[in-house]
């Protein structure tokens, strides 16, 4: 879901800088019990997580291009939060084995998907994707020679 948190914007700067880092790059946090922020993944590939930052108004791979071009370019630090990206696939595998140890509730999985929502591979524009990776999990799970 799309937030803001100043600290975690300071700390990814900063470690941009450390690392003299020039361009495009994902980092992901988690807090440790104690609330403070951990590095998980540090890399400079492009990610699914894209869809999130332009569904709320950040077009990074835009701007990089606009960037590269030598074109100038608005930094839009009005982005919309409270975004949701949903993977159903791994969503779903989540919800059922939360379920089995009995943190969540299937109503409460679908209630977390209320509001603003982008998906992994799901678009009424192009649902060939999510049909083929249907497919592909179909496939895997009852047709493949174990």
């Amino acid at each position: 879901e799309s937030i803001k948190d100043e600290e975690l914007l300071s700390v990814s700067l900063e470690t941009a800088r450390k690392l003299k880092m020039i361009g495009l790059c994902n980092m992901q946090y988690k807090r440790d019990v104690n609330g403070r922020l951990k590095i998980m993944e540090l890399h400079i590939r492009n990610s699914v997580w894209s869809y999130l930052g332009k569904a709320c108004g950040m077009n990074l791979y835009y701007y990089a291009y606009l960037h590269e071009q030598g074109h100038a370019y608005p930094y839009p630090n009005d982005y919309r939060t409270g975004v949701k990206f949903i993977d159903l696939k791994r969503d779903i595998k989540s919800l059922l084995a939360y379920r089995k140890t009995g943190e969540w509730t299937i109503r409460r999985g679908i209630e977390s998907w209320k509001g603003e929502i982008v998906f992994h591979i799901l678009s009424s524009k192009d649902p060939m994707p999510f049909f083929a990776d249907f497919w592909f999990e179909v496939k895997q799970r009852f047709f493949s020679k174990r």
